[in-house]
């Protein structure tokens, strides 16, 4: 019982020095969070702002270079298909 009361001190002494180096990076966090937002001009406070950012990339490659080709059907679905049983599983 000695020995549970010891460790539950020392572990109260020692949270100190983390919860105060926790709040030291968690306000170094913010600071850099701040600086990345007025570099990029934007508002921290508003998410709006925030979300207008967004570029859907995918619409803006399928407007430049077009629809791709569907992709090739799988010759293994095609062969089960075609003869309508179910032996030529290759697992």
């Amino acid at each position: 019982m000695w020995f549970v009361c010891a460790m539950t001190a020392q572990h109260i002494t020692n949270t100190a020095p983390y919860i105060h180096r926790h709040q030291q990076l968690s306000d170094l966090h913010k600071l850099n969070l701040e600086s990345w937002y007025h570099v990029r001009g934007l508002d921290p406070n508003d998410p709006q702002q925030r979300n207008k950012k967004y570029r859907d990339r995918a619409k803006e490659r399928r407007q430049k270079f077009g629809e791709p080709e569907p992709p090739h059907p799988n010759h293994l679905k095609v062969c089960e298909q075609i003869f309508h049983c179910e032996s030529f599983n290759v697992w």
